[in-house]
Formats: C-alpha cells, sequence, structure tokens
C-alpha cells in the first residue's frame, strides 16, 4: 500500500467507505482518497477515476493504449458525470488475476449522491499530463507557422517535384492491385495491365516530361535493370535522380526481419551503384511499407532522405539510431493510384487536384517555404484518356517556372543539408 501514500497527501480529501471484508453488522470504515469537489489535486477526468481505482497520478500517463481502454472502460461512459451530474466512483482492492499495470486490482464501484461542481478551468488546463499515447520517437510536433524560415534557390518559396514509380511485378505469384475481384489480383490481366505502364505509359510520360523540360525523380525496382533495360537508360540519358525502391513492387518490405530488410537494402543500394555509377541518395518503400526499424537500417545503409512518411509540407530531420535522416514530403492524395484507382477519381479530377494543390500551396508558400510532391504511376496515369488531363495540370505549373524550383529529391536534401542547424525542423 505504499504507492498509495501521495493520495493522502495533507488538503486531499478523503471518503469513508464501508470494509468489504467485515462481517454483517459491524461495520469498519476505510479511508479512500478522493479528487474530486474541493480536491487540492484537480485532476482531468480520466486521470482521477484510475487514482480513485489506486493508481498513481504516474502511472496513468504509462498505461498502454490497449490496457488502457481495458482497465478504464467499466467508468468510461459515467466519465460525463464527472463534470455535470453524482460520479460513478471507485475503491482499489488487492484481487489478483488482471495483467498489465493493473495487475492484482480490480474496481468495484461505490454509489454516490453527491453532486459535482463544475471547475471553473477546465481540467485539462489544471493538469495537462494525461495518459499519453504510444509514440514513435522520430520526430517532435512542431507547428509549420511556429518554424524558423528559410528559402529554396533563387529566394523561391515552392519547389515542386515529380516522382515517377517504375516498377516490375512478378506474373502470379506475389501482391495484386485492386483492380479486380480478390481472386484475381495475380491474375495475367491484373499483370498484363500493369505492365502496360513499361511498354507504354513510361514512354508517352517521358514525352510529355520533355516537352515542358520537366525534371523527375524515378523510384525504380531494380528488377527493371534485368526485365525493361530500355527504361533506366534513358532516365539516365535525361539525367534523372533513381532511388532505391526494392527489386520488385510485388514484394511488402514491412513483412520482413530486420536481417532480411537490411539485405534487401544492401542488395537494391548494390544493384543501383553498379548500373548508375553511384549510390542512391534517396529510398521510397514498396507500397510505403516500413517496419520498425526501416528509418534506422537505411541511415546506416547512407541514404540521406527517405520518402515513407508523409506528415509533412517541409522536410523533417528524423531521429534514428544511426544519427538523422531526412524525411522528404510525399504525396498520398496527389498520387495517381491512390487518386484515381483507390478513391476513384476521374482523370480529369485528378488534374485539378494538382492544380489546386499546386496553386493554394504557391499562395501558402508565402508564409513559409514549402515542397509540392506529385507522384505518377506509367500504368495508371500513361494511359491515353488520362495523360491529356495530365498534360494540362503540368502545362500550369510549368507556366509559373519563374515562381518556383521545379527540381529532384536530391536536390531538395542538398539544400536542407546546406543550412545551418535549427533552421529545418529536427535539426
Amino acid at each position: 500500500m505504499g504507492k498509495f501514500k501521495a493520495a493522502f497527501a495533507p488538503g486531499v480529501r478523503t471518503r469513508r467507505q464501508a470494509s468489504p471484508k467485515m462481517p454483517t453488522g459491524r461495520r469498519e470504515h476505510t479511508r479512500v482518497p478522493c479528487t474530486m469537489r474541493g480536491s487540492a489535486v484537480p485532476y482531468p477526468p480520466v486521470t482521477a477515476a484510475l487514482v480513485e481505482r489506486g493508481f498513481s497520478p504516474e502511472e496513468t500517463t504509462k498505461i498502454p493504449g490497449g490496457d488502457f481502454m481495458r482497465v478504464f472502460d467499466p467508468v468510461r461512459k459515467t466519465c460525463s458525470a464527472l463534470q455535470t451530474k453524482a460520479p460513478m466512483r471507485y475503491q482499489a482492492t488487492q484481487t489478483p488475476g488482471a495483467h498489465g499495470p493493473n495487475a492484482g486490482r480490480e474496481a468495484r464501484p461505490v454509489a454516490s449522491c453527491r453532486r459535482y461542481r463544475p471547475r471553473t478551468q477546465s481540467a485539462h488546463q489544471l493538469h495537462p499530463e494525461t495518459v499519453m499515447l504510444e509514440s514513435h520517437g522520430r520526430y517532435d510536433y512542431s507547428p509549420i507557422t511556429e518554424r524558423a524560415d528559410y528559402t529554396w534557390p533563387g529566394g523561391r518559396r515552392l519547389v515542386v517535384y515529380i516522382a515517377v514509380n517504375i516498377e516490375a511485378f512478378r506474373y502470379g505469384r506475389g501482391k495484386g492491385a485492386a483492380i479486380a475481384p480478390p481472386d484475381q489480383a495475380t491474375s495475367h490481366s491484373v499483370y498484363s495491365w500493369r505492365d502496360y505502364g513499361n511498354r507504354v505509359g513510361i514512354w508517352r510520360l517521358l514525352a510529355l516530361f520533355d516537352s515542358l523540360d520537366l525534371p523527375i525523380e524515378a523510384q525504380m525496382n531494380t528488377a527493371v535493370y534485368a526485365h525493361c533495360p530500355q527504361i533506366p537508360e534513358a532516365l539516365r540519358r535525361r539525367g534523372d535522380e533513381i532511388l532505391g525502391h526494392g527489386v520488385t513492387n510485388s514484394d511488402e518490405q514491412g513483412e520482413l526481419s530486420e536481417d532480411d530488410e537490411r539485405r534487401l537494402i544492401a542488395e537494391v543500394t548494390s544493384t543501383i551503384e553498379r548500373e548508375e555509377g553511384a549510390r542512391p541518395a534517396g529510398w521510397m518503400s514498396p507500397w510505403l511499407s516500413n517496419t520498425e526499424v526501416t528509418a534506422d537500417l537505411l541511415a546506416e545503409a547512407g541514404y540521406r532522405y527517405f520518402m515513407d512518411w508523409t506528415c509533412d509540407d517541409q522536410p523533417v530531420w528524423m531521429r534514428t539510431r544511426h544519427g538523422r535522416i531526412l524525411s522528404m514530403p510525399y504525396p498520398i492524395e496527389c498520387n495517381d493510384t491512390r487518386g484515381i484507382v483507390w478513391y476513384r477519381h476521374t482523370s480529369e479530377e485528378f488534374a485539378d487536384m494538382i492544380v489546386d494543390a499546386f496553386d493554394e500551396m504557391l499562395e501558402q508558400s508565402e508564409e513559409q517555404p514549402l515542397v509540392c510532391p506529385i507522384s505518377l504511376h506509367p500504368f495508371v496515369v500513361g494511359r491515353p484518356y488520362r495523360i491529356r488531363r495530365l498534360r494540362r495540370a503540368l502545362e500550369h505549373i510549368a507556366a509559373h517556372r519563374e515562381r518556383v524550383w521545379i527540381a529532384r529529391p536530391r536536390d531538395i536534401c542538398a539544400h536542407i543539408e546546406s543550412l545551418p542547424d535549427g533552421v529545418v525542423c529536427g535539426s
């Protein structure tokens, strides 16, 4: 019972509660801490309920999410009564059988007819240390409106990059695509639908980029080197950047053990270095599929940035066990597989989305430097009835070339690396 001493500190009101262990007809009373009206410990409703069940205030901040719901669920529905009605109160008893932070305790409801007088100040304002959620620990919260200011090269405020996903797939095996019933996800029709991108779509897109003088980066499966060698040759002639993107998008990276993931990253890195003469600077996992140590393994392998976290409109330095790695903004909605295939936008709606995002971010960038990314897949947007709408959107962006920086992610990364510490979020 030593852990409950803090609850009986001076100024903390207590109440009398009959002990369930005493025989009928002779009832002794124990003193149970109360954090309701008149308390000197103004806990929020959630914390107050748990403290009354025997948890210390410090323990309530460490209960895992799943355990917390199991611990607190019995009083969750009556939590609002702590502000407006007579509350249901709880007494902690030493009873075995529970698991987690409430092991050895169970709650017994104790009726109370006293009404609670609402506080003039919210409980959260008085005691902000509420139960904390699980965290990845990679970066801290930072409002974009409170960050240091900087500019892109040439004094520009908005940078645009175009990411082209060039992918190779196994026939009849591996991860399918959501364009057919599940039992047909790896059928010949789905395989050939995606193979259209490497046979036709990519060449239509490269012609479009050439006509508008637009640089791109390609997150490319290394299997493309063996199966479609003309594609990396064309990218090389254009001077485009090639990212690490796994071997094939038939596989998910997030399902691998740490050793297997380390081997995958090493294999992809060595293949690109052998074919291109230089190690890739950036990485995007197939299907954005991560493990808990992906960022750590990429930093250890010498990668300078990756594009798997979509949490910001600015590059953010993220912590790893091997120093830091830059998280490059990457789009979920301005991404044709998500926007067109999954969300079922029309080609015109997808083009409008690109234009609207660009126009809005161009205005927003007057306040903060921003990154406007666009993600394309040749087997989706490289088709004739879609590429015409895409051309309209890219022409609109190219017409503002004097106001924006159109770059590749490696160029963005190099500029961020050149800025002093403390300027970029997370540095």
